[in-house]
């Protein structure tokens, strides 16, 4: 049997685009793995506030599809 959906990945990263935490918002068990592997090998924008390095959160979805 095959899966697919999305799933709501939430990640901290820090002021240099890296991801340093992530956590399951919506998921499918199947699959949350696999989408958390994802986000945290991914590369976000630098972050700055007021001219200083800031960390941020961001919602990801991670869409699975059959094709």
């Amino acid at each position: 049997e095959s899966l697919q959906g999305l799933v709501w990945v939430r990640a901290l990263v820090d002021p240099a685009g890296k991801v340093l935490e992530t956590s399951i918002e919506r998921g499918i068990a199947e699959l949350n793995d696999a989408a958390l592997a994802w986000v945290r090998g991914s590369q976000f924008t630098p972050c700055e506030k007021n001219g200083a390095p800031c960390r941020y959160v961001v919602r990801v979805a991670v869409l699975f599809t059959l094709y």
